[in-house]
């Protein structure tokens, strides 16, 4: 019989997965006046036009090491996911050992903890390097970023939940 918190764990991780993804590489995890940007690329609008650099394009940049930080917790949030995807799946096979559902919580676990980590990095550089007397907010990109941790906090209690039910 299949578990159904586990298949709703790997929809969701699917979901979540693809959110993070776009989440991670949209440049509105900030928004300045007529400007936009997020951990890669920074945003101005001039005349209706949208026009795009690389962060850190024109020299180096204050808090580098912080910014690297987040785009780096970010990729491994979203590398960790054929994993935890692996182990769901392995997990419901006829003869299976529950231990399996339960690494997959703990690897998703995981996943809450670095995203968790690549918001308040990330958002700490924004606050630290950009912000000044002109208000600054924080955008969607951002805000699915941070939505983001309670997607992955689900898929570990669903995941988890198979093996203390067994």
């Amino acid at each position: 019989m299949v578990a159904i918190p586990k298949v709703v764990a790997l929809g969701l991780l699917g979901l979540t997965g693809i959110l993070s993804i776009v989440a991670l590489s949209t440049t509105y995890w900030y928004t300045l006046n007529t400007s936009h940007g997020g951990l890669w690329r920074s945003c101005v609008e001039i005349r209706g036009s949208s026009v795009c650099v690389n962060i850190g394009e024109f020299g180096k940049i204050e808090g580098e090491s912080k910014l690297n930080a987040a785009r780096g917790l970010g990729v491994l949030v979203i590398l960790a996911i054929p994993g935890v995807a692996t182990l769901l799946i392995l997990s419901m096979r006829e003869g299976a050992g529950r231990i399996l559902g339960l690494l997959a919580g703990g690897l998703a676990v995981g996943q809450v903890v670095f995203q968790a980590s690549a918001v308040g990095v990330g958002g700490s550089w924004i606050k630290e390097n950009l912000s000044g007397p002109i208000e600054l907010d924080f955008g969607w990109s951002f805000g699915m970023a941070t939505a983001m941790i309670f997607m992955y906090l689900i898929i570990a209690v669903l995941s988890i939940v198979d093996f203390l039910k067994g």
